[in-house]
């Protein structure tokens, strides 16, 4: 991996196809579960359907989480990823294609990264997504632990 192929992404919606109110309320539930058991250094990839926890990471693979969860979910379910609570370089979190690939493999609508999650070839990812009709965006975990203090 080309070290200047990797973009750390922002907030904001990625894909043409925006999220619903139902995909927004699944992934911050999903990111407010992470975000609570991320202190035990798990929890780093959530998978959510109607505000259910289908899948959390511990210590298998992100994949072997999405496939676990998404058949649980039986379609239609969230992804959440989030960063490692340390700040470490050797803990910071590349996404590329082949996640998508997963989603699509296994059903999921939607993937939502936490701020500062690295991308590789964000170009190529972006139009993938886009071929592929899945959602994709990155929220502020601040925002999103707000947001569910709040009961929305």
């Amino acid at each position: 991996m080309l070290q200047n192929s990797l973009s750390i992404i922002k907030k904001g919606v990625y894909s043409k196809k925006k999220p619903s109110t139902n995909i927004n309320n699944d992934i911050s539930y999903g990111a407010f579960i992470s975000y609570a058991i991320g202190r035990d250094d798990a929890g780093q990839c959530v998978v959510v359907k109607n505000r259910t926890i289908m899948a959390v990471q511990a210590y298998e693979e992100r994949k072997d989480t999405i496939q676990r969860g998404c058949s649980l979910s039986h379609n239609k379910a969230c992804i959440i990823i989030m960063n490692k609570l340390s700040n470490s370089d050797s803990d910071k979190v590349v996404i590329n294609n082949d996640i998508l690939l997963s989603l699509k493999e296994y059903k999921a609508q939607a993937l939502a990264l936490e701020e500062n999650v690295y991308i590789e070839n964000i170009d190529e990812f972006i139009k993938n997504a886009n071929k592929l009709k899945l959602v994709v965006m990155s929220f502020n975990k601040d925002e999103i632990m707000d947001f569910v203090s709040k009961g929305k």
